[in-house]
């Protein structure tokens, strides 16, 4: 019988296959940026994967399973939640693995487990999911102003269009050159495209999946997909994750 406060209910069988698959070589600590910066051990991939391996021992582990699953201190847990929310997931560790660890993918997964047990996010990330619910983005920047003023006025938008382009938050409120830019681009292909207006284009989710809290992804994504259903389109183009 599988515990109930269960380490491993957000990993996948290939995530799991992962951790086991760790030699602690340390080869990938010459590549992540957070070590170059810290120095710290503590916080190193092959680490965060050892502590996490722990956890899993400790509850779901022939001695968890013969005498009971033991407690594991909320000092450890706060330790390694600080540990692995320092990551930039950037993925140069898993870029670097001898044996091919997806870690850009695996830690938002163990980041996801403990916002679950009501340890992360840390920091301002916790607000994330209360400011893109009010504000559609997870900068809490007005809604109106997600095209303004960046968005040509002489580039027509279709009602109803086979393509549409998303700016994405970033895009529309922190890289406006980029998507000023991509806007154009379409604009001169001359093939006809739409957008959805500013109250409709909320984000992607992206920041909520990366933080580890996930419980806003499908509304988002729903949210999204049926508007462009309800416009038509057949192919979307877009400058966000």
């Amino acid at each position: 019988m599988k515990v109930k406060n269960s380490f491993i209910g957000n990993l996948t069988p290939q995530q799991l296959i992962e951790l086991d698959a760790c030699t602690q070589c340390g080869q990938c600590l010459q590549f992540c940026p957070v070590q170059n910066v810290k120095s710290d051990p503590a916080i190193s991939p092959p680490e965060k994967i050892r502590v996490f391996k722990e956890f899993i021992k400790a509850t779901e582990g022939l001695k968890a399973t013969l005498m009971g699953p033991d407690r594991i201190d909320i000092r450890l847990l706060v330790d390694f939640t600080k540990a692995v929310f320092e990551c930039t997931t950037c993925g140069a560790c898993g870029q670097h693995c001898a044996v091919g660890i997806f870690t850009q993918r695996l830690w938002p997964m163990l980041r996801k487990e403990m916002v679950r047990r009501g340890i992360g996010p840390i920091g301002g990330q916790a607000k994330m999911p209360e400011v893109i619910r009010n504000t559609g983005n997870p900068y809490n920047l007005p809604l109106m102003d997600r095209f303004s003023p960046w968005f040509p006025d002489f580039v027509k938008i279709e009602e109803k269009a086979d393509i549409a382009y998303y700016a994405g938050c970033t895009g529309a409120y922190s890289a406006q050159p980029m998507v000023k830019g991509d806007v154009l681009v379409l604009n001169a292909i001359g093939d006809p495209f739409t957008m959805l207006g500013p109250e409709e284009e909320v984000c992607c989710g992206f920041p909520l999946f990366i933080s580890g809290q996930h419980d806003m992804l499908e509304d988002l994504v729903r949210r999204l997909v049926g508007g462009y259903k309800a416009k038509g389109v057949k192919l979307l183009l877009a400058s966000c994750p």
